[in-house]
């Protein structure tokens, strides 16, 4: 509860004290607001000694009061990792060398009988007419409930006039009441809202009763004296008569009677107060890179934990002088580290002024790497990827598990079991299954190295056994262990922490935690100052994980340390498990570096995994600390964006450190999966193939890869219906008329394996012919022989006379509209994007020849695909063009093919600008070809990729060919893939992990852990814990070094993937430079546009 919150609801108006008046030296003498003092120094760095504030102005010259000044300090600037950093804070309360004189509030509780009023009265007037400036005085008159008050500074004439009506009563004011008023009209008067300022001085309530007198609400009167003491308020009671209950913060005075009463106020006046800090608070922060060095502070705190970071907080009491606190850390990494942040001190002084001083960070020390020595643990691990085939875009299920392999020689361990005897522990048969489970770690826990105690807890905390390597004791008090109250963990872990300052020096100091998950307070403070501590927090929760509190999982030091079941056996066996695994020496830090293979990228946002700490430049990173048992799972989609079989990274490697310091790492064998591409469509593959020159090169060098593509069709099974608009403008005499002649006339003679009919729409400005749809193709060659051209050019006319004629087309038929001119549209009313969108929506495919190679623009975008517009530069390649269109309409071959190409990102073989034969028409991703009518000679691209890293990567991610039939069929084929093995410098290689044992004897750190067969390619159902809910962590600087010294992982030659043509193989190229995830760049403005493909001669 705040300590200004509590009273918003009494009848008694409360003032806030934060703003209470006071007197500088330029208002001496007049009323103004005592703000509240904030002294701060030095937070860009270090504080000065010229940095302190000056001392306080003695009096005469100012108001007496206390200038604090807090300064860090280290005596050293550099050391080895590892080494403890010693701080020093300098605490000076800065006071005055003043006195104060004391201000009292006088209350006088309700009395039954005329005589003792009176006398109460008589001693209350002498004494306010016996006080003289500067001491201030007030009264509150409690002989009716709602008091008459007169607040501190009042004048003494008017609280003698106000003491003479003091009366008998046998109801009046409780001394709740009286001292909760008595504060408000403190703070009232302090803020300036009652009455005038008041000089400084030492405050103080004096309460005078007798023990008849009510009491009133007594929660209420306690934290009203928690509050008075905390702004430095002396409250007194005078008790006549003897006999009145105590209260913490309320000094009780028993006297015999009013005059006794009256010489005890004389001596509570008697004397002036130094000004010092009544009390303070300091607050040290630590560097986030550090740890707290245990047992390095000095006194001793009043708190250790975290709020945004580690600190170490101490409550100072009067008499507070000058005084030098210390610590140490232990940096965590090399580099120049920040070991101490901000100091803060907040305190009273004697007068009640609230003071503030904050100190900034120290400068950074130099870190510098320590000696490194070699791990004394090896791992054994296994990677899996499932299943081994997946189609083209599905997702990959990766699963790697370390198994730390360390010797078993241990180390000292003191462990405290913190046992819940809650009354919720009695459900079921939960206290009788952890008196089990307690006795197996007992039965298993090692009596050379390991010394148990027992802590209980429920609504307090009892500790039963202390540390001792005998097991009697822990055992007898499991034993006597009986439920009832409530479950404050707090309390529990604040008995074994401090039974564990007690622990031996180089012992791990673990706490065992075991509650069924209901917490009733909040246990995190207390956690984290074992944390800070060093201490080992292990919790087990004997409740399903979906009960377990939260703010349970939390208290877990590492988080990995974590248990939720309800199976006895299962809690049995971890309690014995976890006896013989503590002291023996583990992975500390643990990262697990996945380097992304292109073919296999990480996306991210598939469903619940096991998310990396961190993604750099392709990397995926986990990071733990202190798994349990050893053992660390992580699972994780890949998407498998490529054909092929490849491996689902460059490499996976391990690198950690061991709980004695020692650096390790090993790789571990890359599983292959076998990526299949859809292949559709009723055509087959004549030639489908890639061509590298060369296929080996060197970082830096370029490679050509062409990519070549012939497809046999079958027959078309659907009628179809052409109409062959043919321009008879004035332009098209001559040659170019012969051409095109001869050119229908071959279409005519050569589209003889389809149910097909032709039309004619012959057009200049006029419309020059129109012949329906007829099967006898000589009536359409006899009439375009018998015309002649002339006149000017109207395309618009002519394509809705086609639509029309195509009206007469058969039911389920394909619409096909043939359109060859060599001039642009001169006359008519009607536009060409108009009639052709007309013709396109009615679902005929138009198809545009632009004879000459100078046309209307807008043919580009009439035709109904890209692939269908030509331009024929020479009219005598009108006849092969037109032969082509024979063979689509045959069904032969496909009516347009497009190559699509998605490159791999910049970083590892990105196109060369501006080399593609022919250009894209859309790109770069994917780059995409078009091609019409390409006919039986197939299509080709290709281009020039240069070799950016080191490896042995697919030329491209996938190549895919799109095609389409003249009877509207469509399919995809995939392009083979072919390694391309790229030449640079590489790490040597790492130790291969071992394998897992065939059966795991240790269980996993999972909620429902038991030991399992190594784990199959069958993903478990249950969601793995995020990393964060781990508590992952490793320093940057190993993860950075571990980088630069380990090796790419070595991975067997995959086999090929079975398709039309069998793909090559490809295995990853050792390499130190981890690879990004593929990034793509946006097409540049000013892309070409659809390549007019020219006729009349094959396809490069």
């Amino acid at each position: 509860m705040d300590r200004r919150g509590g009273w918003a609801a009494r009848p008694v108006v409360h003032v806030q004290p934060a703003a209470r008046p006071t007197r500088d030296a330029s208002t001496r003498g007049a009323a103004a607001p005592r703000a509240v003092l904030l002294v701060v120094a030095g937070l860009l760095g270090a504080v000065a000694p010229s940095a302190a504030p000056a001392r306080a102005a003695p009096a005469g010259q100012g108001i007496p009061t206390c200038f604090p000044r807090v300064v860090q300090r280290l005596d050293r600037t550099a050391v080895s990792l590892g080494d403890p950093v010693p701080i020093f804070v300098d605490v000076d309360p800065n006071c005055a060398a003043e006195t104060l004189p004391r201000h009292h509030m006088l209350a006088l509780q309700p009395w039954p009988d005329d005589a003792g009023a009176a006398a109460v009265r008589d001693m209350a007037i002498a004494f306010v007419n016996a006080t003289a400036f500067p001491t201030q005085l007030g009264v509150l008159l409690g002989d009716d409930p709602q008091m008459r008050v007169f607040p501190v500074g009042t004048l003494r004439a008017s609280l003698d006039a106000a003491l003479q009506t003091f009366r008998s009563s046998t109801t009046g004011a409780s001394l709740t009441d009286l001292v909760h008023a008595a504060y408000n009209r403190y703070a009232a008067v302090s803020g300036g809202t009652v009455g005038p300022a008041l000089p400084p001085g030492r405050r103080g309530i004096v309460v005078i009763g007798h023990a008849g007198a009510p009491i009133g609400y007594e929660p209420q009167l306690r934290f009203d004296l928690e509050v008075a003491r905390s702004f430095a308020i002396d409250v007194h009671h005078i008790c006549i008569g003897g006999g009145c209950k105590r209260f913490p913060g309320l000094t009780t005075h028993d006297v015999v009677d009013a005059a006794a009463g009256g010489a005890r106020l004389d001596a509570l006046h008697a004397g002036r107060v130094p000004v010092a800090l009544e009390w303070a608070t300091l607050r040290a922060t630590m560097g986030t890179q550090t740890a707290y060095a245990f047992g390095s502070v000095a006194p001793p705190p009043a708190r250790i934990g975290r709020a945004g970071g580690a600190f170490i907080e101490w409550r100072l009491a009067a008499p507070i002088d000058a005084r030098t606190m210390r610590f140490a850390t232990i940096p965590a990494t090399v580099g120049d580290v920040v070991v101490a942040g901000v100091v803060t001190l907040q305190g009273v002084t004697t007068a009640g002024d609230e003071v503030s001083f904050v100190a900034g960070p120290l400068p950074p020390v130099r870190v510098l790497p320590a000696p490194e020595k070699p791990s004394v643990c090896g791992v054994r691990a296994l990677a899996e990827a499932t299943p081994d085939r997946v189609p083209l875009d599905a997702s990959v299920a990766v699963t790697l598990t370390v198994l730390a392999d360390c010797p078993t020689a241990r180390r000292d361990v003191d462990v405290v079991l913190a046992v819940d005897r809650s009354s919720s522990m009695l459900q079921g048969q939960r206290l009788a299954d952890v008196q089990t489970a307690a006795r197996a770690f007992v039965a298993g826990a090692d009596p050379e190295r390991t010394r148990v105690g027992l802590v209980t807890f429920a609504s307090t905390a009892d500790r039963v056994a202390e540390l001792a390597r005998d097991p009697a004791p822990v055992l007898a008090g499991l034993d006597a262990v009986s439920a009832g109250g409530e479950t404050y963990m707090g309390e529990g872990i604040a008995a074994a922490r401090r039974m564990l300052e007690g622990r031996r020096p180089g012992a791990l100091p673990v706490i065992v935690l075991l509650s069924d998950g209901e917490v009733r307070d909040d246990p995190l403070p207390e956690a984290q100052w074992a944390h800070v501590e060093g201490v080992r927090v292990v919790t087990v929760c004997v409740n399903t994980p979906a009960v377990c509190d939260e703010k349970f999982r939390a208290l877990a030091a590492p988080a990995s340390h974590h248990l939720a079941t309800t199976d006895p056996v299962e809690l049995t066996r971890f309690y014995g498990d976890l006896a013989a695994y503590l002291g023996r020496p583990d992975f500390d830090r643990l990262a697990i570096n996945h380097t992304a293979f292109p073919v296999f990228p990480y996306r991210g946002s598939d469903g619940v995994h096991d998310r990396p700490t961190t993604i750099d430049d392709a990397v995926l990173t986990w990071e733990q600390a202190a798994p349990l048992f050893g053992r660390t799972r992580v699972a994780f989609p890949l998407a498998a964006a490529g054909p092929g079989r490849w491996p689902v990274a460059e490499r996976i490697e391990v690198v950690w450190r061991d709980s004695e310091g020692g650096v390790g790492s090993a790789q571990l064998n890359v599983p292959e999966v076998t990526v299949v591409p859809p292949a559709t469509g009723p055509c087959t593959v004549e030639v489908l193939e890639r061509v590298l020159r060369p296929v080996a090169v060197t970082v830096g060098e370029a490679i050509s890869t062409t990519v070549r593509a012939d497809l046999a069709c079958r027959g078309a099974p659907l009628p179809m219906e052409v109409v062959l608009v043919v321009d008879h403008s004035f332009s098209m005499r001559g040659q170019r008329i012969a051409d095109t002649r001869l050119a229908v006339e071959t279409l005519l003679g050569q589209a003889t394996g389809a149910d097909v009919r032709f039309g004619l729409v012959a057009f200049s400005n006029v419309l020059v012919a129109r012949e329906p749809l007829t099967a006898d193709r000589t009536v359409i060659a006899d009439r375009l022989r018998s015309l002649t051209p002339g006149g000017d050019t109207n395309i618009g006319m002519a394509i809705d006379t086609a639509v029309e004629v195509l009206k007469a087309a058969r039911p389920g038929a394909r619409r096909f509209i043939v359109l060859l001119t060599d001039g642009y549209n001169s006359t008519g009313a009607r536009p060409i994007p108009e009639t052709a969108g007309n013709a396109r929506d009615a679902g005929i495919d138009v198809i545009a020849v632009c004879a000459g190679g100078v046309c209307d623009p807008a043919l580009v975008n009439a035709v109904s695909d890209p692939a269908f517009y030509f331009d024929v530069p020479d009219s005598r390649g009108l006849v092969a063009l037109y032969s082509r269109i024979a063979a689509v309409i045959n069904g032969t071959v496909p009516a347009s093919v497009r190559v699509v190409d998605q490159p791999h990102g910049e970083r590892v073989l990105p196109a060369v600008p501006d080399t593609a034969v022919p250009m894209p028409v859309r790109g770069p991703d994917p780059d995409v070809w078009a091609f019409g009518f390409p006919g039986d000679g197939g299509v080709a691209v290709s281009r020039q990729l240069v070799a950016r890293r080191p490896g042995r990567f697919p030329a491209t991610l996938w190549t895919r060919l799109e095609y389409t039939t003249a009877d509207g069929s469509s399919g995809v084929r995939y392009v083979p893939p072919v390694p391309i093995a790229i030449a640079g410098p590489v790490p040597p290689d790492l130790p291969t992990a071992a394998p897992l044992p065939t059966v795991t004897p240790i269980p996993t750190a999972t909620p429902t852990a038991t030991a399992s067969p190594v784990p199959t390619s069958t993903p478990t159902s249950t969601p793995t814990p995020r990393p964060e809910e781990r508590g992952l962590y490793l320093p940057i600087a190993l993860v950075a070094a571990a980088r630069g010294d380990i090796p790419t992982a070595v991975v067997p030659s995959p086999t090929p993937l079975p398709s039309d043509t069998p793909p090559p193989t490809a295995t990853p190229t050792p390499t130190r430079t981890p690879i990004p995830l593929p990034t793509r760049t946006p097409r540049p403005t000013g892309t070409p546009g659809p390549t007019r493909t020219p006729a009349g001669t094959a396809p490069p």
